[in-house]
């Protein structure tokens, strides 16, 4: 998972980059760490998340496999099923295009990526 602070007028604004594979756990109540995924979601889902295109594309390309345990989404269903999630929390979420970088100073504070957990 990475993190962004945005700087606004008066402080700075945390933003969470979920991997595939937190979005993965939010979405399949089978999967094994559905609960702490969904648990973490509800506090950054407040503050601010965001989604980029690997983790776009990862979440639709693994969702849909066929060999995915207990799921049966076409890429078009996984598709909507991700948009759907967006949209639910529209007014917190944030799109990074692949233009974005993390050497981008004025998008991030490098001491405050968080990495693995």
């Amino acid at each position: 998972m990475a993190c962004s602070t945005k700087r606004t007028r008066r402080s700075f604004v945390r933003i969470e980059l979920p991997d595939v594979n937190v979005l993965l756990a939010l979405t399949d109540p089978a999967h094994s760490h559905h609960e702490v995924a969904s648990q973490w979601f509800a506090d950054a889902s407040r503050r601010g998340w965001a989604t980029c295109p690997l983790t776009e594309n990862g979440f639709v390309r693994i969702l849909s496999n066929p060999s995915y345990p207990g799921v049966r989404l076409s890429p078009a269903d996984a598709t909507a099923l991700l948009e759907t999630s967006v949209q639910n929390h529209a007014a917190t979420h944030h799109f990074w295009p692949d233009s974005v970088s993390l050497r981008d100073r004025t998008l991030f504070r490098p001491q405050v990526i968080a990495g693995p957990r």
